[in-house]
């Protein structure tokens, strides 16, 4: 802070201010020598933030298609895109017995 934001008392050595944020954007300056008290402007440092990254969409469910092992798919097994496609049906029961 410089010096011309406040006045001090006669035969101040002024000292750098004492400074307290009084509301958003302003500061109360208070000499602590002769006790003269000044505001000032106080415009906040800008900080580098780095740029978040994309969010990524939600591909990992944790289950899998049981054919199509690299396609995520509901707790149920379906949205599998590639079965979909194909319309695949589960075999029959006499199929079953019969192997």
């Amino acid at each position: 802070m410089n010096d011309n934001m406040m006045t001090h008392g006669a035969g101040c050595s002024q000292p750098p201010p004492a400074s307290k944020h009084v509301k958003p954007g302003w500061l109360r300056l208070t000499c602590p020598e002769c006790a003269h008290v000044g505001s000032a402007a106080y415009v906040a440092p800008v900080r580098n933030l780095t740029p978040e990254p994309e969010p990524r969409p939600i591909t990992a469910t944790g289950y899998r298609c049981r054919v199509h092992h690299d396609e995520p798919v509901t707790w149920r097994g379906t949205g599998c895109p590639i079965c979909a496609r194909t319309k695949r049906k589960a075999p029959q029961r006499a199929e079953l017995e019969a192997s």
